[in-house]
């Protein structure tokens, strides 16, 4: 059925391409992950699939995280390219700002998928109060979080049929009706043979009056997925208005932005009072060529001329927007430099229950047990779309497999006390390491209060996310976050190093 989509014919703010991908026509066996002169760059927001078992020891590598001011996010150097990939232009991505509100009336809408954003039940425990008397602290984390999370990512190669346009495919890719605070995030591959636009509209079906605040906005062309995140963080683009019943908005619009072969990725965080809207996810050719209405894709199936199955790429409205996890450390002047000691409990998938804990000094996140057998599990979050619901614990995609799920814009937070028993102060810092498979592209925020910066990390390079010193006879916490964007590879791995 048809729905109406809300046509803003005034002027759009359009962001340059910030560099273009590589062509990646090369199925590497990774669900679809694509191939960059041997490096896998993510073929679901990409390629989460890393198959391999991660060793239980801690990265050796050790990339220093300059300090970041508190202006535009920085794309991090040090932490190393993908691997032989073009290099991004010299055009930093431009903030958003909202077209001027449309009040011309929209068609039936009442069938929009209705997402349930409410914010997610945080039930964190007090830091790790569960762990016996002898043994290290357990890696457990708390889904929850504040935010309704929307994730648009199938089709993720976008064909001349998937867009807006009346004259191509008339389609809306993703609709949902939010309430609250949400974010929506988008990552897509250009593979229409012409220069595409997107936007993300909200329209108010009524009766009342919504009040929205647009948190911020991110957008970038290209491999640096971080980016979107840490100028959505950062607050760029943020308004406020108001949306009468009838009336509809553009709260992130780009024409003519990604050109033919790019891939491209964006963040939107904003938060909804008063009447629900809607929210629609569109692509298109030309911003005239939007007639008004539209038809929401399904979750499409079809395989692409590179071998990417699209099945194994997903869209729709996730169980949590946080991963946190708690942990108590003790150490002392005895304790040995390096990774601290931990245990571990990976997920017996037969048996529907984790296994019993192991010591490690590394830990694997992003990624489900059926696809890496070293995944602590814990942190992930399954998404759902009309009766789709892709859990990363059930065969539950349309292959029948395991999702190929990564935690694609799920703020991953680590709170770690440490109470420093010793006659001298330590460093405590939590080093992050990205898949020997695939590179990773995400934003970290070293502290509470702390601008959130962008990172590109190629195939198994580290990013030192904090650090904390620990004062002699004293006690430090550790409070960081980081969130992974796309195109990246999920399965990463994680370290408490000591000095």
């Amino acid at each position: 059925m048809k729905r109406r989509l809300l046509v803003v014919l005034g002027v759009a703010v359009a962001l340059g391409a910030c560099g273009e991908a590589t062509e990646r026509d090369r199925d590497d066996g990774n669900d679809g992950a694509l191939v960059v002169d041997g490096a896998v760059a993510d073929g679901d927001a990409s390629a989460g699939a890393d198959t391999a078992d991660v060793a239980d020891t801690a990265p050796v590598a050790d990339t220093a995280d300059a300090a970041v001011a508190d202006t535009a996010p920085v794309v991090d150097a040090v932490d190393g390219a993908v691997a032989d990939t073009e290099p991004v232009a010299d055009t930093a991505p431009v903030a958003d700002t909202a077209d001027a509100a449309d009040t011309a009336p929209v068609a039936d809408t009442a069938d929009a998928a209705v997402a349930d954003t409410e914010p997610v039940a945080d039930t964190e425990p007090a830091a790790d109060t569960a762990t016996p008397a002898g043994e290290d602290p357990l890696v457990a984390y708390t889904l929850g979080g504040s935010r309704a999370l929307f994730f648009v990512n199938n089709p993720e190669q976008l064909r001349v049929g998937d867009l807006g346009d009346a004259a191509l495919g008339d389609a809306t890719l993703l609709r949902v009706t939010a309430s609250g605070p949400c974010r929506s995030f988008f990552e897509h591959l250009n593979r229409a043979g012409r220069a595409l636009g997107y936007g993300v509209q909200l329209y108010n079906p009524g009766p009342g009056t919504a009040t929205v605040t647009v948190d911020g906005v991110g957008f970038v062309t290209g491999l640096d997925g971080g980016v979107p995140f840490a100028l959505a963080e950062g607050g760029a683009g943020a308004t406020a208005f108001s949306l009468a019943p009838g009336a509809s908005r553009w709260i992130l619009r780009r024409d003519d932005a990604v050109p033919d072969g790019a891939f491209f990725s964006g963040v939107v965080d904003f938060t909804v009072a008063g009447a629900a809207v809607v929210v629609n996810h569109v692509a298109f050719d030309a911003f005239s060529g939007l007639d008004g209405s539209t038809t929401e894709l399904d979750y499409l199936q079809r395989v692409e001329p590179d071998g990417t199955h699209e099945a194994r790429l997903y869209k729709g409205t996730a169980t949590a927007s946080e991963a946190t996890l708690r942990l108590a450390l003790a150490l002392d002047d005895a304790t040995p430099a390096g990774p601290l000691p931990l245990r571990r409990a990976r997920w017996d998938l037969a048996a529907g229950a984790p296994l019993p804990a192991e010591p490690v000094t590394a830990w694997v996140s992003h990624i489900g047990p059926g696809q890496n057998a070293a995944a602590t599990t814990s942190d992930m979050v399954a998404f759902a779309f009309r009766g789709w619901t892709f859990d990363p614990l059930a065969l539950s995609d349309g292959e029948g497999r395991y999702p190929n799920l990564g935690n694609w814009g799920v703020v991953t937070r680590h709170v770690v006390t440490v109470t420093n028993d010793g006659a001298r102060a330590r460093h405590v810092t939590w080093r992050l390491t990205a898949s020997p498979g695939a590179g990773a592209a995400l934003a970290a925020r070293p502290a509470v209060g702390a601008a959130w910066s962008a990172h590109r990390l190629a195939a198994g390079a580290a990013l030192d996310v904090a650090t904390v010193t620990v004062p002699a006879h004293g006690e430090a916490t550790l409070d960081a976050a980081v969130v992974l964007g796309g195109p990246s590879g999920g399965a990463l791995t994680h370290a408490l190093v000591a000095d």
